[in-house]
């Protein structure tokens, strides 16, 4: 099958979008597909060498109008059997030009990104929510519930060329914990500072590896705990690394699609303590099973009542990181996600015969330093409240 996927980041920056299109595009070839990959111009073109992936750069630098003429010519080029969008305005805008099935993705449940997956959906044969939260927010918007279809993320299996075996801990090692979000409000990371002042004072059984960008004093009060250890924004090699050597990751998100660092750590047998927020978290684990589901309202008592639950109990802690990748491998590796996906193409919604080139054109949406050295207030508001600008 010959499949034209679209991202709004380039495949070396961007965020979560970016990460989850690259393990979807990865996985789509390793189904035999033909995949021709559309995005803003990446730094390097490494990676799409090492995946046999045709590149096609189309980013904010050009025009709404002559963006999305160029997508629908990528698209007949190609002789596309199936586009699949993530959150690329242009091929959005492209959408009712084209005569092949039409998937969109939709990657957050606010902010412009959902505005834009609602853009033009009525010309796609499905819209795919990463949680069931997303899918209730489509179909408020009118789309259809039988063009919503519910498919988590995947990542490829990191242990595919290797066999995997839970590490074996010792009872005095300390339980080692990793936080990714940085100094994000909507990763949570205030839940953990307010959790760790409550914290019992003999804390010698566990440590933290703090990830992510923070704000000065963010870092000045991490610093002034001895058992959290601040590691600031590295590369993913590196994280993923501190990530298979950890035994839980602490999770407190306000609001995801489906998180992609949750399925790495359950990927690697790492437990994962995830919130009850908005997103797809408690779909992808099975509390007090393959992790836990901790309470935003109650999050400092809940986690502290599982970790400390965890050390106590090695042989449980064992036993939730073999169940947590178990479920990786059952329902969270991307070639099932391909799968499904591939499945969709196969009993469109829509005639394809169907075209018109009367629709409304949007601008480049996301507000990035990738893009453009200056970024203004207005850009950064719009974005936040989902108000997508007319061409």
């Amino acid at each position: 099958m010959n499949i034209v996927i679209a991202c709004c980041w380039p495949p070396d920056g961007g965020q979560g979008v970016s990460a989850a299109t690259k393990e979807l595009a990865s996985a789509l070839c390793q189904l035999g597909n033909k995949i021709t990959y559309i995005s803003p111009k990446a730094g390097s073109d490494s990676w799409f060498k090492s995946h046999g992936i045709a590149a096609r750069s189309v980013g904010p630098e050009l025009s709404p109008e002559d963006g999305t003429r160029l997508v629908c010519d990528i698209v007949r080029e190609t002789n596309a059997d199936l586009v699949i969008n993530n959150d690329h305005p242009f091929l959005q805008n492209a959408l009712p030009r084209l005569d092949c099935v039409k998937v969109i993705v939709c990657h957050a449940s606010a902010w412009s990104t959902f505005s834009l997956a609602v853009h033009n959906h009525e010309w796609a044969d499905y819209v795919v929510a990463i949680s069931p939260y997303m899918r209730k927010k489509l179909l408020s918007k009118g789309v259809p519930p039988h063009k919503v279809p519910i498919i988590l993320n995947g990542i490829a299996d990191p242990f595919r060329d290797s066999a995997w075996a839970p590490p074996q801990k010792t009872a005095d090692e300390p339980l080692r914990a990793v936080f990714a979000g940085g100094s994000t409000r909507i990763k949570g990371y205030d839940y953990l500072l307010r959790a760790f002042r409550n914290a019992p004072t003999d804390q010698s059984w566990f440590h933290l590896d703090w990830f992510g960008s923070a704000s000065s004093r963010v870092v000045k009060e991490i610093d002034r705990i001895d058992w959290v250890s601040y590691r600031g924004q590295v590369g993913h090699e590196d994280f993923t690394e501190s990530l298979s050597a950890a035994d839980v990751l602490l999770f407190p998100s306000r609001m995801e699609g489906c998180p992609i660092t949750v399925i790495e750590a359950m990927s690697r047998g790492v437990a994962p303590l995830v919130s009850d927020g908005h997103g797809a978290m408690m779909w992808m684990v099975d509390n007090a099973v393959d992790g836990y589901v901790c309470r935003l309202s109650d999050w400092s008592n809940d986690m502290w009542g599982v970790l400390s639950r965890l050390d106590v109990d090695r042989h449980l802690l064992e036993q939730i990181k073999i169940n947590a990748r178990h479920r990786y491998l059952d329902q969270l590796q991307s070639v099932r996600c391909a799968e499904r996906i591939v499945g969709l193409a196969r009993i469109p919604n829509l005639d394809q015969r169907t075209t018109t080139d009367e629709t409304r054109h949007v601008r480049w949406h996301r507000p990035s330093s990738l893009f453009s050295e200056k970024i203004t207030l207005t850009d950064r508001v719009l974005y936040k409240f989902g108000r997508l600008r007319n061409a």
